[in-house]
């Protein structure tokens, strides 16, 4: 929450983390969590078929990851792409992940056109360096999209790449 000072900052890390394609702290709890989860549901007979991650934001960027991580289906609403994983169980077949044309979040992944040179490299589909998991499914106007690249900043993913690998960030 934005509203407890002691968060911001580990939620701004886990941010950056996201934008310059690594795995956030956040994003490993969650998976944790998930696993603490599916683990009591098949106590019950539960299986996880009836199991379903959710998130908003950088709750999107946990719920893409954990799915992505571990097959359960779910939804993503407005997160960042995430990195595609040699690891991965799931497949993406079982996930949406919504953006709206125009929000800066939802847009920085490398496979929303109009929001380089922040994001990576446009590349259609998974093939970029920072997809949205699952499938991708924009909603609104696209003018926003345009808007939205129209006042971009200088700033770009390469730039934030090397100052965060330089532990500048």
């Amino acid at each position: 929450q934005l509203t407890n000072p002691l968060q911001v900052p580990q939620q701004v890390l886990s941010d950056v983390d996201a934008l310059v394609g690594d795995h956030s702290q956040a994003q490993h709890h969650a998976l944790s969590f998930a696993g603490y989860v599916t683990g009591l549901a098949a106590q019950r007979g539960i299986t996880t078929d009836n199991i379903y991650v959710t998130g908003h934001s950088l709750g999107g960027i946990q719920a893409s990851y954990v799915a992505q991580q571990t097959g359960l289906g779910g939804a993503a609403f407005e997160s960042t792409g995430i990195p595609r994983s040699a690891t991965a169980v799931g497949d993406g077949s079982n996930f949406l992940s919504f953006a709206t044309y125009g929000d800066p979040v939802a847009s920085l992944g490398s496979d929303i056109q109009g929001f380089q040179p922040v994001s990576p490299s446009y590349a259609a589909g998974q093939a970029g360096d920072l997809p949205h998991y699952g499938t991708l499914v924009m909603i609104g106007d696209v003018a926003d999209q345009v808007s939205m690249a129209a006042e971009m900043s200088p700033v770009s993913y390469t730039h934030l790449r090397a100052h965060e690998t330089r532990g500048n960030l």
